[in-house]
């Protein structure tokens, strides 16, 4: 995913969603990319049926971009989401 989405693109995505947030953590790629990996496999759950979660990992580090249908829904899953990419760049250089 590139970071300048097409809003027309964004549009058809994500019918139903009305609210955005985007967040970039700065954090060392092969840890992005790890993190990425590892945690987009909870945002293809089938029990989200109330937000949208995509990552995608950048030169210096991580982006989230969460879709929701209303404030609390987008605020409990970047809250969600957030606890995950801290509890990946705790645990990954322990494994290193």
């Amino acid at each position: 995913m590139d970071k300048e989405a097409d809003d027309g693109d964004a549009a058809e995505d994500c019918e139903g969603f009305m609210n955005e947030l985007r967040v970039q953590v700065t954090i060392p790629s092969d840890i992005a990319e790890i993190c990425r990996r590892a945690i987009s496999l909870e945002s293809s759950h089938a029990g989200l049926r109330k937000t949208e979660v995509m990552f995608s990992c950048s030169g210096d580090g991580l982006e989230l971009r969460v879709l929701a249908g209303d404030y609390s829904s987008l605020r409990a899953a970047l809250n969600t989401y957030l606890r995950l990419i801290t509890m990946c760049v705790t645990i990954i250089p322990l494994n290193k």
